[in-house]
């Protein structure tokens, strides 16, 4: 690839988009789809300048490969010429969180609170599988064409097995005292301070902690100084209770999505998305299935040595890099999700009176060894899936309307799109949970845009995706992954009713 050519791989290379120490970022095109991306452009001479870079930036690649989620910016690809490593990510369209609140100075409770629930979403997926972010901060939170939120730069991101960390990073406006003073500390509890810098920002339209001098500053946050602003009652005590010094005091996660602040603005009844439990057991993985890319990957974000990974992987029990393992895949039967009334056995997992699912949306895999540029088996049609596999991410958008268009009587069986529909993700969360319940059908709620439903007395697993349309309308997505097509047909129905009662409720 000539670094003269204006093409990377697909893509063509358009307007820049920023420029920073390590490298530049360009705007680019799809060749055919004409989708927009954002290609990082680094000069591998500068891994002889600084020879850390390179191994943090594989590190970085490494873990982006293995996330999936609606609120965490997408890994698309990587590729190489001579002179340069380009990184393919997903287009932000409206930037940075950080010009959205310059532009603004200060935004209302209710608005600051959307932006913060999706961060906290975002961070708890990441928790959940060992992963601390460290640099939280408006400039690294992108927001999309419909201003949802999208963590980005994992440059300081770290799997912590053990949640403690101690490498001092991070800018020290939002690095927490236990950072600051250079002690080992828990990278969660660190993130969570920073999230409530983040959310002060966002309502007070200044920093917690600021001072011209660097010393001044650090010490403000070692002791925790600093001036509430006027806000509702709730909000200052779930923002002092994220800027808490003492780190045994800090408010964990859970408490958090439980405070009454949480939920100011959400419908009332509404439960917020839970996050991914890890498996309560897992069995050992053939290591004949592990691939290169996966080993690469696992020894980037900090495994020793193939005899570490290898014993994990084919250890009983549950070990990370079995996490990993099936992040890496996208892969989870239906039948092993820990539905309610499952006892804990070789196939759920913990927490089994909760609603959940492995991963946010499962890729369904073909059996060749055809892989895309990270590695993972190519996805199939739905059509094509094996029972009890889903198929699409929902960390990568669904193109519907084109699937709608050119999907055959047969496959219309199997995935019915209901379009501009006038209310929000969450009104029509809210009415499917009470429908849910009321009808006791089982469900998860992995994420704020999607659902898995199981009607266990019919054999019948349906997966419901929301996404916004415009900025004031939805469109929504249940797909069949396994049962009786009529049964499905009532099935949808039924949530048709659901979508029209919510619709009147909201106009009253």
């Amino acid at each position: 690839m000539s670094d003269l050519r204006q093409e990377v791989g697909d893509y063509i290379l358009g307007q820049l988009l920023g420029e920073g120490t390590t490298g530049k970022v360009k705007l680019a095109i799809h060749k055919e789809t004409g989708e927009q991306v954002a290609i990082k452009i680094i000069k591998k001479s500068m891994f002889d300048i600084k020879p850390d870079l390179q191994r943090k930036i594989r590190r970085e690649i490494a873990l982006m490969r293995l996330l999936d989620h609606p609120h965490i910016m997408k890994l698309k690809g990587v590729f190489e010429s001579q002179r340069h490593l380009y990184i393919i990510l997903e287009f932000e369209k409206h930037g940075e969180l950080f010009d959205y609140l310059v532009a603004r100075r200060k935004l209302p409770p209710s608005v600051a609170l959307d932006f913060f629930r999706q961060l906290i979403y975002g961070l708890e997926y990441l928790h959940n599988h060992g992963i601390c972010h460290r640099d939280l901060k408006p400039e690294n939170i992108l927001l999309d064409e419909f201003d949802h939120i999208k963590i980005a730069d994992f440059g300081f991101a770290r799997w912590m097995p053990t949640n403690i960390a101690e490498t001092s990073c991070g800018s020290p406006h939002y690095a927490a005292p236990e950072v600051i003073r250079g002690i080992p500390y828990d990278g969660r509890k660190s993130d969570i301070w920073s999230c409530g810098v983040i959310l002060f920002a966002l309502c007070a339209g200044r920093l917690p902690f600021d001072d011209p001098n660097i010393r001044n500053l650090l010490n403000k946050v070692k002791s925790g100084n600093y001036r509430m602003p006027e806000l509702p009652i709730e909000i200052q005590d779930l923002i002092s209770r994220m800027l808490t010094v003492p780190v045994e005091e800090r408010i964990s996660m859970e408490d958090l999505k439980g405070h009454p602040a949480f939920r100011i603005g959400l419908p009332d009844g509404y439960t917020p998305p839970k996050p991914i439990p890890l498996p309560y057991t897992l069995p050992p993985i053939d290591l004949q299935k592990i691939d290169s890319t996966l080993s690469g990957i696992l020894h980037s974000i900090g495994y020793a040595d193939d005899e570490e990974i290898n014993a994990q992987l084919s250890s009983e029990g549950t070990t990370m890099a079995k996490i990993f393992y099936l992040m890496y895949t996208r892969s989870v039967s239906l039948h092993t999700m820990p539905w309610p009334g499952l006892e804990p056995s070789g196939d759920t997992f913990q927490n089994s009176d909760e609603f959940f699912i492995m991963t946010p949306h499962q890729i369904a895999m073909n059996g060749n060894s055809n892989q895309d540029q990270f590695g993972r088996r190519n996805r199939v049609p739905l059509e094509l899936a094996s029972p009890g596999s889903a198929a699409q991410s929902l960390a990568r958008p669904l193109d519907w309307a084109s699937r709608f268009v050119q999907s055959t009587e047969e496959e219309q069986n199997v995935e019915q799109f209901f379009t501009d529909i006038p209310l929000t993700i969450e009104l029509l969360a809210n009415a499917l949970q009470h429908y849910f319940q009321k009808n006791a059908i089982d469900y998860f709620y992995p994420n704020d845009a999607q659902f898995i439903v199981r009607r266990p007395d019919v054999g019948l697993y349906v997966t419901i995706i929301m996404e916004y349309q415009t900025s004031d309308s939805i469109s929504t997505l249940l797909l069949k992954e396994e049962g009786d097509v009529n049964e499905f047909n009532d099935f949808v129905d039924q949530i048709h009713q659901v979508v029209d009662a919510a619709i009147d409720q909201s106009a009253e």
